[in-house]
């Protein structure tokens, strides 16, 4: 039997490679607005942010009101183009169909607004293999708050205990997620988390690639 009978997975820099298309997104909504776009490693940085913390902090103009206009705007731009230039990492697949075979429950946990996961794993021809999507809104916590599991996650899997948990993704916010609910984690190493700020947490796990995670779930892994 797997030592983890749940997968909590991030999505964006860990099952899907959204760089492309979050910069797209980004840099036409600040054009909408007559601003000039940042540079994309400033929009990259925020990456696994909350949409409208990012915008705050991308525009440097000492606003913290979550930016709604802009993030109906970036919403409207995703639907519209951006979703189309979402790819799914090499092995993606693969890992989920491994996991699925093993009697793994998969969900995904995420700031990305459920709606658009669900489109981006029915794309990717995945979506019969996750169980639930918790994504940033209209929930009301967010990660790191251990309330996305105890509230959201947690009654969906009949109650189950955290030590039967591994969390995987790319962002501290995940290492952390997985820290305050008592779970082990995984760092996506290959995703766009900053590699300093990942390894400080001391992820339980790293992987390289989508391929490796499995090997987290073998039988037997200390």
């Amino acid at each position: 039997m797997p030592p983890f009978q749940l997968a909590l997975f991030d999505f964006d820099g860990t099952l899907a490679d959204s760089v492309d298309s979050i910069l797209y997104c980004f840099v036409k909504t600040f054009e909408s607005f007559g601003r000039t776009a940042p540079s994309p490693q400033s929009i990259r940085s925020t990456i696994g942010m909350n949409l409208g913390a990012a915008f705050d902090l991308l525009r440097g103009d000492d606003t913290s009101d979550g930016s709604p206009d802009w993030v109906e705007r970036y919403r409207e731009v995703l639907r519209a183009e951006g979703l189309s230039k979402c790819r799914l990492y090499p092995g993606a697949a693969g890992l989920l169909d491994h996991l699925s075979r093993q009697g793994v429950d998969m969900a995904v946990v995420s700031h990305r607004k459920a709606e658009f996961i669900y489109i981006l794993l029915d794309q990717f021809g995945l979506k019969d293999k996750v169980s639930l999507v918790v994504g940033g809104h209209p929930e009301p916590y967010l990660k790191p708050d251990p309330r996305v599991f105890d509230k959201l996650v947690q009654p969906h899997f009949n109650g189950i205990q955290p030590g039967k948990v591994l969390v995987i993704g790319d962002t501290p916010y995940d290492l952390e997620f997985a820290h305050n609910i008592g779970a082990k984690s995984c760092w996506a190493a290959y995703g766009y988390g900053d590699a300093a700020k990942c390894l400080a947490l001391s992820p339980d796990y790293q992987a390289a690639s989508p391929g490796e995670i499995a090997g987290c779930f073998d039988a037997g892994v200390e």
